[in-house]
C-alpha cells in the first residue's frame, strides 16, 4: 500500500517542521549548559538541552518506520519475483506483510 502524494507531502512538512525545531535547539544550545535529567548526568554537560529536543520526533519516526517498511515492501516482491509457483511462499510474505504493517504503526517487533 503506497503513500498518496497528499500523505507524502504532509509527512514532508512535519519532518521539516521537526527538523527546524531541532536546529533552532541546537543554536540555543550553543550558547548555554543544563542538568541533563534525560541522559542521568548530574554533571552539567554542552549537550543537555539537545536531549530534550531530541526526546519527541513523531514524524520523523514515522518517515523512518515508512521507509524501512519500504524495504519489507521491496523484499516481499523479490520473493515472488524469485519463488512464485513454488507452492511455498504465502506465510513468509504474510509475515513480512505484517511486519511491514507493525513497522507502519511504529511497533518495534
Amino acid at each position: 500500500m503506497k503513500p498518496t502524494y497528499e500523505q507524502l507531502e504532509q509527512q514532508l512538512a512535519a519532518v521539516v517542521a521537526e527538523n527546524a525545531g531541532l536546529k533552532s535547539a541546537i543554536t540555543t544550545h550553543s550558547q548555554s549548559t543544563h542538568f541533563c535529567e534525560v541522559c542521568g548526568k548530574d554533571d552539567p554537560c554542552s549537550t543537555d538541552d539537545v536531549c530534550y529536543a531530541l526526546n519527541e520526533t513523531p514524524a520523523t519516526d514515522a518517515a523512518i518506520a515508512n521507509i524501512q517498511a519500504q524495504g519489507v515492501d521491496a523484499a516481499i516482491e523479490k520473493l515472488i519475483q524469485k519463488f512464485e509457483g513454488t507452492g511455498h511462499i504465502g506465510v513468509p510474505v504474510m509475515v513480512l506483510e505484517h511486519f511491514a504493517a507493525q513497522l507502519r504503526q511504529g511497533e518495534k517487533s
